[in-house]
């Protein structure tokens, strides 16, 4: 895969908008990597695992110069990191130099991952906020298991690594993203996180849509047993901001 200190870039984006989860709205800059250790049917960013985009094998020291021009005038206080799967590069260099440039930056990074991989021993006194005296999370996670509906096509034991899960649900810089379509999968969801000892309060339940209205007219439908169930409802802004862009916002 090239050498230690680079990455698989598939894109990188901004300035943008982090469009889903309890930080939806914010201004950010977005990373893409490429690989993933799941095979998602309906998966939106496909081409950033399944061989139909090439990926530039990357250091971080351009990748900073990359976000520095992106950003302008105002650098980014807010950086995504997703895939694929980001955590199957968690333990090359490139992947722990470029998050300890962009902390050391002040930039805090939030990382999307499908919740399938534990995070290195290096992260946690980055996830505790316990780096310089930092009063919150440097790093925080969003997990996005598949747990029912229309991305939960892998075998669940491919999908679902409990012991993996339950360490996510454990740590307060964790938000647990679950896409749902129907009613049924709102109650499935609601039962997961209750076998597996998971605060409802954690989830952020994302009606399944490919466009802006297909998810709004979910969402309607969905809404009332998502509060019922005590659990917390995730926009996808970019449906509505860009609707008719495939990537790259």
């Amino acid at each position: 895969m090239g050498p230690v200190n680079h990455l698989p870039i598939v894109e990188i984006i901004g300035p943008t908008v982090q469009g889903e989860g309890p930080r939806a709205g914010r201004r950010a800059a977005l990373i893409r990597l490429g690989g993933c250790n799941l095979t998602c049917q309906a998966c939106d960013t496909a081409y950033a695992w399944d061989g139909t985009t090439t990926t530039t094998m990357i250091e971080p020291t351009t990748i900073m110069k990359q976000l520095a021009t992106r950003a302008g005038k105002h650098p980014f206080h807010h950086v995504v990191i997703t895939g694929g799967e980001p955590l199957i590069h968690q333990r090359r260099l490139g992947f722990q130099n470029l998050i300890i440039r962009l902390l050391a930056d002040g930039i805090p990074v939030e990382i999307e991952t499908n919740g399938t991989i534990i995070p290195s021993a290096w992260f946690v006194p980055r996830m505790e906020g316990i780096i310089r005296g930092a009063a919150g999370p440097l790093v925080s996670f969003v997990v996005s298991p598949k747990i029912v509906g229309p991305l939960a096509t892998d075998p669940e034991g491919r999908r679902m690594k409990i012991t993996a899960l339950r360490w996510f649900g454990r740590r307060d810089c964790v938000t647990i993203k679950a896409v749902c379509r129907t009613i049924d999968d709102i109650s499935a969801t609601a039962r997961w996180a209750d076998r597996n000892n998971i605060s409802r309060n954690k989830i952020w339940v994302m009606a399944e849509g490919s466009t802006w209205t297909d998810h709004i007219t979910h969402a309607q439908n969905l809404i009332r047993l998502i509060l019922a169930e005590g659990m917390n409802a995730s926009p996808r802004l970019h449906l509505a901001l860009w609707p008719d862009a495939t990537r790259g916002h």
